[in-house]
């Protein structure tokens, strides 16, 4: 229940955690004799410095256009502090980019200022740059492409950058998905030292708090725990009309404290200050904001989800939070919090959420920045909340997830701690690397948001629904088994024969996985809920060459912060 009159639980604050960079060991002795590499950068100059750095190491410079087993990208410069992000063009590149690359392939990803080295960076660190190199790293790890998001500082020479590429390159092997970041002249990596706690935070002053997507299921919970702390006001902003439901739950609160509602897009800037400026001219001065809004696609590969659909999940984490934050500080507020999620933290727990991944890496990234105006903003990338937003049972367990008395211990913890804090939970016994959070519908979704339902139970046969394709035709049929075979091997390790596919567990990462090999083998569209509900490798052939499926479902709104 979210109700102000449960007691505040007396829980041990879960384990949290930040990133740090600590100088490494120079890169000495990299090869990359015949390794065939193909350089993308937005200047010719660089381009040719790079190659020429690349050939000293051994490597084959692949032509525009054909084939190459290794990739450099090296992204233009950051724009402009005050500059709208972009991110439409990054994408569809990443799309092309996975697309094109061989399994195994290897990318070395080069930004600037996308790395928090020292408290300088922070002043300069762009986070439109951080989230790009971090969303390149989830793609790699939901394709299995070895990937070295790598940050080169602008003030060494352009050919002592270019032999900083070609080191990486030299040095990336199989399996790898790494950060890297160089400062004059030294080599960094991240790692994740624990946070610690922020400094108390009263919630009982004179004024009010503003929550946004205050009537989902997170934000509800995070309303009651305001008003349970102590605060006296608070004004909640989301994009849907107050329905019955919510309009019990606002009275349950009007209990405690004075809450009101009222709708507002968050990347609408002056839909947003106007918002507040409504409960201001009630209640005072604004003192903090918890940013709640966002919303989540159905698992699916990066390489079928077009820029607008991810734009839908980017758009209330990307715009809503730059808006959030420039209200907070224009307005004095002392903190602002950003729900958002491991996704954008750890890059396995993308995989099939590269868009999810890109917009959580955004708002961590945000939070990084320094600011000296006196409003601290932290971002809070957390995992599953246990039971919260789906039904509470074994078969939708999350990879990671934590109790519900844990977050909000966490949650007020480190309300202002300031920067990304990341809560990694509890991992599920199976789970490594880390998988991304899925969320069980009542029945098989159409099409892509089928993708989000987990695999069926071992002791439940999978079932057959009236709508599916037509099987494949005979003189097809073994060509297309082949095609299965060989993906199942590819993503498994091994031939499942005639074993039912429910009985092999396939969670819906695996379901991920075996979808993109099929495409990418096969050079087909393959709508993942057929790889769910077959029964045998052999029933999944019969229906490969079936229509493309139902257009893709609105985003959700995430079931707990970390899905």
């Amino acid at each position: 229940s979210a109700s102000p009159d449960a007691p505040a639980a007396a829980t041990a604050a879960p384990e949290a955690l930040c990133t740090r960079w600590r100088a490494t060991a120079p890169l000495t002795g990299g090869s990359a004799y015949g390794v065939t590499v193909r350089v993308v950068a937005a200047h010719r100059a660089t381009e040719g410095l790079v190659s020429a750095a690349l050939s000293a190491q051994g490597a084959d410079i692949a032509a525009p256009g054909a084939p190459a087993r290794a990739l450099v990208v090296a992204a233009p410069a950051p724009a402009p502090a005050a500059t709208e992000p972009d991110l439409r063009g990054f994408w569809e590149q990443l799309r092309e980019v996975t697309a094109a690359l061989p399994p195994q392939a290897k990318v070395v990803w080069v930004e600037h200022r996308s790395a928090p080295v020292d408290e300088a960076d922070r002043a300069l660190l762009d986070p439109e740059a951080a989230a790009r190199a971090f969303t390149v790293r989830a793609a790699a790890a939901e394709h299995r492409f070895a990937v070295a998001a790598l940050d080169l500082d602008a003030g060494d020479p352009a050919e002592t950058r270019a032999r900083q590429i070609a080191a990486e390159v030299a040095a990336l092997r199989p399996g790898v998905n790494t950060a890297v970041a160089y400062r004059r002249g030294i080599r960094y990596a991240p790692e994740q030292v624990p946070a610690a706690p922020g400094p108390a935070t009263p919630l009982d002053g004179d004024g009010y708090h503003l929550v946004t997507g205050g009537l989902g299921a997170i934000g509800r919970l995070l309303v009651a725990h305001l008003v349970r702390g102590g605060a006296r006001n608070v004004g909640s902003v989301g994009r849907s009309p107050a329905d019955p439901g919510a309009e019990e739950f606002l009275a349950q609160m009007r209990l405690h404290a004075e809450v009101d509602y009222l709708r507002c897009d968050v990347t609408d800037a002056a839909a947003l200050a106007g918002a507040a400026a409504s409960f201001g001219r009630r209640w005072g001065r604004l003192l903090g904001v918890v940013h709640c809004s966002g919303g989540v696609n159905p698992f699916g590969s990066l390489r079928r989800r077009p820029w607008s659909e991810a734009a839908r999940v980017t758009a209330p984490k990307v715009a809503g939070s730059r808006n959030v934050v420039r209200l907070a500080r224009a307005q004095g507020a002392g903190h602002v919090a950003l729900v958002s999620s491991i996704a954008g933290a750890l890059p396995h727990a993308g995989r099939g959420l590269v868009d999810y991944a890109l917009a959580n890496a955004y708002q961590l990234a945000l939070a990084e920045q320094s600011g000296d105006d006196g409003t601290t903003v932290t971002a809070h990338a957390w995992p599953n909340w246990v039971g919260i937003g789906m039904e509470a049972d074994d078969s939708v367990a999350a990879g990671h997830s934590i109790t519900l008395d844990q977050a909000l211990t966490g949650f007020t913890a480190h309300l202002r701690t300031g920067g990304g804090v990341v809560f990694p939970g509890t991992a599920a016994p199976d789970s490594v690397p880390p998988p991304a959070p899925t969320t069980a519908p009542a029945a098989p979704a159409p099409a892509a948001s089928a993708a989000t339902a987990p695999a069926a139970p071992r002791s439940t046969p999978a079932t057959r629904p009236a709508a599916e394709p037509a099987p494949a035709p005979a003189a097809a049929a073994g060509l297309a088994y082949t095609l299965v075979r060989d993906a199942f091997v590819d993503v498994l390790g091994e031939d499942p024969g005639d074993c039912p596919l429910p009985d092999l567990g396939l969670d819906s990462l695996v379901i991920v996985d075996l979808t993109n090999a099929i495409e990418r083998l096969g050079g087909i569209t393959v709508d993942p809920s057929l790889v769910m509900r077959a029964r045998t490798m052999a029933d999944l052939a019969a229906r490969l060459p079936g229509p493309a499926g139902a257009p893709p479902a609105a985003p959700r709104e995430a079931a707990g912060p970390g899905t």
